[in-house]
Formats: C-alpha cells, structure tokens, sequence
C-alpha cells in the first residue's frame, strides 16, 4: 500500500503533467496500484483540485476591478464567481476545506450561534 504523501504527491503531478496524461501514462499508473490504493489516489486528486478551485459568492454582482482583484489574489487557481442576495452584503470564499465568510449573513449567523452557547 503506497502512503498518503506519495499520494498526493502524484495527485499533484497528474494535475500539472502538460497537456495532460497520456491513455498508456494511465493505464501504466492504474495496473500498479491496488484497490485502497487507488481509492486514496482518487481521495488525493478531489482534495488536490478543491484547493486548486475558489468558489467565491458576493451578494451583488461584482463590478469590473473587484473581479480583477479576485482573479489576482488567486491566480493560478480555478475561478468561479456567483451571485447570492441572501448574503446580504460581502462575500463567501471557499476553498477546499477553508472558508472566509464575510457577509453579513454570516455575521448574524456567528452572532446567534454564540447567543445559543
């Protein structure tokens, strides 16, 4: 069984590899792993490309330089920029596993979750 770093690190290569894996690359990869092998190596490859996604929700459309903005502070990674007036006001960012709220729905979401404790 290969190890979790081994892992992700070939989730990354198969990512970057330029102009993507060849059909023989593949078959290759695929006939020397085993069955908890490959299941870690698909676990490995949808965390790799959550991290390399920004989910971004702003409660109004975004004028022009805000998206310019966005796009620079995370080049390099997948964009996706939608709409969402329950927020409120502000933005929701994720991704992967972290997340930035910071809409006034959020806020009032915090505020109710601490009144409750």
């Amino acid at each position: 069984m290969m190890r979790t770093r081994s892992l992700r690190r070939m989730a990354r290569a198969l990512l970057d590899a330029p102009g993507g894996v060849s059909e023989d690359t593949a078959r290759e990869l695929l006939a020397g792993l085993t069955r908890s092998d490959l299941k870690a190596l698909l676990s490995a490859l949808r965390g790799e490309n959550a991290r390399r996604s920004v989910r971004v929700s702003v409660a109004a459309p975004a004028d022009r330089p805000a998206a310019e903005d966005l796009a620079s502070l995370y080049e390099g990674r997948t964009l996706e920029v939608s709409t969402d007036p329950s927020l409120g006001s502000g933005i929701l960012v994720s991704a992967g596993d972290n997340v930035l709220d910071a809409s006034v729905m959020g806020m009032i979401r915090a505020a109710a979750d601490g009144m409750r404790r």
